[in-house]
């Protein structure tokens, strides 16, 4: 199972290249869920993590894949890093980090918030060895926001 975990103003189904990793993993066999996060264009760190704990408690265990995009990568490190992420993340086998940051170079009022504290990278890497999970991070070269 892959769960997606979109992009600052993504959406599951009209916006980059979700649908086509969905449809194409589908064929696979591979269920792939992309929830909608609240917020728009004002996402909340606190709202993501609890919207995104309740979506993985609910997913069955087994093998679980977990795909960020940008701010998603974001996301995803917060999640790894919560006391208690080895429970809801139970069957973690890796993840892979699209265009992820830490910080942007010109950060907007909407995203600011996600700059000015970062994610407790040790603790996400402590979830990671304690769950036997890898993570793999994809970035270009020429995105202006992750290169």
């Amino acid at each position: 199972r892959v769960l997606l975990v979109h992009a600052f103003g993504g959406s599951p189904k009209k916006k980059f290249w979700y649908g086509a990793m969905q449809r194409k993993l589908n064929a696979e066999g591979i269920q792939v869920d992309v929830p909608q996060l609240p917020g728009g264009k004002a996402p909340c760190i606190a709202t993501w993590l609890r919207c995104l704990k309740s979506v993985l408690e609910a997913v069955p265990r087994g093998e679980l894949f977990l795909v960020g995009h940008s701010l998603g990568c974001n996301a995803i490190l917060r999640l790894l890093a919560e006391p208690d992420a080895a429970t809801f993340l139970h069957g973690l086998h890796g993840v892979l980090c699209v265009a992820g940051w830490l910080s942007v170079d010109e950060p907007w009022d909407n995203i600011r918030p996600w700059c000015e504290v970062r994610p407790d990278l040790t603790a996400a890497r402590q979830t990671l060895q304690a769950l036997g999970a890898s993570l793999t991070l994809l970035v270009s070269d020429n995105d202006r926001f992750s290169s």
